[in-house]
């Protein structure tokens, strides 16, 4: 009999890179059948840190990542390799970076539950809180990407574009298109702009050879437009409240001296616009389907 659910994830030198990938595999282990973790040749005890979870459900898949091919599409072979490796009916997509709230995941499994009655849905997707800086921080407005595809009908022929970001459905013209989606009704917490400082600015130099070579310094934390962020007095998921406390940066504040940039700007003006017209501006990598027929 074919697994329900499986979850798919990708990560190489997460130790190292600050990731909460631990935590990130064990927010939803316990709603899925299996779970695949594609584990890149690293140096820093990544393998040993994913096995040592001990959990029967694990699959580890060991792979070496070509560095070559440009823009981060290695992120996207490393994505496909995982999804191919599931029988499973539905597969729930999670970076290394985002943690899945125990509060949502009766949501994500009711929102399974009513898509296996609609045909029309290939996918489903998450509500995404990105945190900045500190755990009390959000970012908002139309620079951050407020949804996303992260469950897939694996009957679908999905292919990852770019850099992993959002999925793709190859038609019966073998044209590449954004799936049919619902939302699930579930959060993502993204804590990729919540890792310690010294590893943010490692990151930059590690990823450099994916994005041509030329290596571009991270900018600090604090070099940032204050007006995309906000508050947050939510809960976290509990699997993340020891990373919370040990590892994710603390001492972020807004520079008083930053001078927002013309692509700030411009994000100035369209979230002014989104206020005015009642609108949402925001990228989606996905056609929204209309009510249930």
């Amino acid at each position: 009999m074919e697994p329900r659910l499986a979850a798919i994830t990708f990560v190489r030198n997460g130790v190292r890179l600050g990731y909460p990938f631990i935590e990130s595999i064990r927010s939803v282990l316990s709603i899925v059948d299996e779970f695949v973790v594609v584990v890149g040749e690293s140096e820093d005890g990544t393998l040993d840190a994913v096995r040592s979870i001990g959990d029967p459900k694990i699959r580890v898949v060991e792979s070496v990542w070509n560095t070559s091919v440009p823009n981060g599409f290695v992120y996207a072979q490393q994505t496909m390799l995982a999804l191919f490796q599931t029988r499973a009916r539905w597969v729930l997509s999670i970076q290394g970076d985002e943690v899945v709230h125990e509060d949502d995941l009766p949501k994500i499994q009711a929102a399974i539950d009513a898509a296996d009655e609609d045909p029309r849905v290939e996918a489903l997707t998450f509500e995404y809180l990105h945190f900045y800086g500190r755990p009390d921080i959000l970012g908002k407005g139309t620079r951050w990407y407020r949804r996303e595809v992260r469950l897939l009908r694996n009957s679908k022929r999905f292919v990852v574009p770019s850099d992993a970001q959002c999925y793709t459905i190859i038609d019966r013209t073998r044209r590449m298109r954004y799936p049919n989606a619902r939302p699930s009704g579930a959060r993502m917490f993204h804590y990729g702009w919540l890792r310690p400082t010294e590893a943010h600015l490692a990151k930059a130099l590690a990823i450099s050879a994916m994005w041509g070579g030329k290596i571009v310094p991270a900018k600090p934390y604090s070099q940032v437009d204050h007006r995309a962020l906000g508050a947050f007095s939510g809960t976290h998921p509990l699997v993340a409240h020891a990373w919370l406390a040990t590892v994710a940066n603390r001492d972020f504040a807004p520079d008083a001296d930053y001078k927002p940039s013309m692509r700030d700007h411009r994000f100035r003006v369209k979230d002014f616009l989104e206020r005015v017209l009642c609108a949402d501006f925001s990228r989606k990598h996905f056609h929204a389907l209309g009510p249930v027929r």
